[in-house]
């Protein structure tokens, strides 16, 4: 912990930034013993966390990835359809906001992690109810 210090201490001093030790977390293995974290914990400045929930909007998970990891993605395209009247529009309408707006959503989220199949046929299912009007949002 004393080495991990005295780098970003130099990193600060080199580089003319700081680090928000406010908003800054730290996470272990599940392998590290619980007597050494909290021994780690008292020496560093940042606060120790079982989890790190988000970073930039994007779930940080550890260990295996999981299909319900990623139902805030269904939940943000489910959301954007029940905005739009799907028999207001025609099939090119809806092709439309199908592939460019739905398909966004999910294109941001697959750059920083490799989704599970089953996520991937859930998506595409979600995207052909509402082309052809079969759904909820249809």
């Amino acid at each position: 912990m004393h080495s991990l210090i005295d780098v970003l201490t130099s990193f600060c001093n080199s580089s003319g930034l700081k680090v928000n030790f406010g908003k800054s977390r730290v996470m272990t293995s599940r392998n590290v013993n619980r007597h050494l974290k909290n021994a780690l914990a008292q020496l560093s400045p940042v606060k120790f966390a079982s989890d790190l929930e988000r970073y930039l909007g994007f779930p940080l998970t550890q260990g295996h990835v999981k299909r319900s990891d990623f139902n805030f993605i269904m939940y943000r395209i489910q959301s954007r359809l029940e905005g739009w009247k799907g028999r207001m529009l025609n099939k090119a309408g809806r092709v439309t906001l199908a592939r460019i707006i739905i398909s966004f959503i999910a294109i941001c989220y697959m750059q920083n992690q490799l989704f599970p199949n089953t996520v991937c046929n859930s998506i595409n299912k979600t995207i052909r109810n509402f082309i052809w009007g079969r759904g909820d949002s249809g």
